[in-house]
């Protein structure tokens, strides 16, 4: 999962802020109504809503994706924070001693 997750760009866009058509590169990583998507290929002009047939995958349905400078709370194993503040992405973990946000 951490491999994944390394190239998150943030809130998927069409266009960028010149006008220009966004271009995601196979593993970029994005936030989409709350979802988040990996690109699996490299991708232009597609909503990641549109699945595999427009390059990209939900990466779980079941994972809480934060995107907030202030900690999440009643976090479930898997879940992701981006903070906003810092810029580092952590994902919650649980082992049998501990429960914590991890840096990715």
């Amino acid at each position: 999962m951490r491999s994944e997750l390394n190239n998150f760009v943030g809130e998927h866009q069409i266009r960028n802020i010149d006008g220009s058509v966004a271009v995601y590169k196979k593993g970029d990583v994005v936030t989409q109504g709350g979802n988040l998507y990996i690109a699996t290929r490299t991708t232009q002009g597609y909503d990641p809503r549109h699945g595999s047939s427009a390059g990209w995958e939900e990466y779980s349905s079941e994972i809480k994706f934060t995107n907030s400078d202030i900690v999440p709370s009643l976090p479930n194993e898997g879940d992701v924070w981006f903070n906003t503040s810092t810029g580092i992405l952590y994902v919650f973990i649980s082992d049998k001693n501990t429960k914590q946000w991890v840096e990715t």
